[in-house]
């Protein structure tokens, strides 16, 4: 269960659009301009707390994407001891300025259980057949 604080009143709870959504959306919480080849802030007016061992992570939505508009940093991670406002870094790959409007869906979360990794210093790696082969080594098809 997350617990959700919204604030000033001025934002919309995450909602999955559909039975089969893996992720609920979220929104802006305002109208803000995404200026032309920029990185601009747009918050969603929410703030969250959920379990220490769940992540929520925060995912470009297809839609946007497709038209040059694309999370700045990838995915977002939104660790469980964060407390501070959910903003999204949209950054706008166009030639135009855009206009994102109060309640436009402007990403996508997941929450997920995780758990925390131990790791052991060895001196060697078991050997696969693939070995160091890294960027491309395993061929197109």
């Amino acid at each position: 269960m997350v617990e959700l604080k919204i604030l000033k009143g001025e934002a919309s709870i995450p909602e999955y659009k559909s039975n089969g959504s893996a992720c609920f959306d979220l929104k802006a919480s305002q109208s803000i301009v995404l200026k032309k080849k920029a990185v601009t802030q747009v918050p969603t007016g929410l703030k969250v707390e959920f379990p220490n061992d769940h992540v929520l992570l925060i995912f470009s939505r297809s839609g946007l994407a497709s038209r040059g508009f694309i999370m700045a940093n990838s995915v977002g991670v939104i660790d469980s001891d964060y407390r501070g406002e959910i903003k999204i870094l949209l950054w706008n790959t166009t030639e135009e300025d855009f206009l994102i409007s109060k309640d436009d869906r402007i990403a996508q979360g997941l929450l997920l259980k995780i758990d925390k990794t131990t790791f052991n210093v060895v001196s060697e790696l078991s050997s696969t057949y693939r070995g160091e082969g890294g960027f491309g080594s395993t061929g197109l098809k």
